[in-house]
């Protein structure tokens, strides 16, 4: 029988806890989505100020690397820096 890891509430919030002290090092106003690898949702938060496009920015990132398999810095190998714009709120990514 095949098995697989999932992450559980508490990776999540383990997860989220290190993004938003990487955000505040920053003064970055974010919003943090964590997705299973089928792309869904397991845990979303958006910063005070941080706007509802980043919200829809963040979940799309996030399904698009988990449907892709491939994390950030993966694309941004394959891109040899250049930018795409992003389907939603017209923001760009590198």
């Amino acid at each position: 029988m095949k098995t697989r890891p999932e992450l559980t509430l508490d990776d999540c919030l383990k997860i989220h806890a290190a993004a938003q002290a990487e955000a505040r090092r920053n003064n970055w106003t974010v919003a943090i989505a964590i997705l299973d690898d089928g792309g869904h949702p397991l845990h979303f938060a958006r910063m005070d100020g941080a706007t509802p496009a980043n919200a829809g920015i963040a979940l799309e990132k996030g399904r698009t690397a988990a449907i892709s398999r491939r994390s950030r810095a993966g694309r941004a190998s394959t891109s040899r820096g250049r930018c795409a714009r992003c389907s939603r709120g017209g923001a760009w990514t590198c």
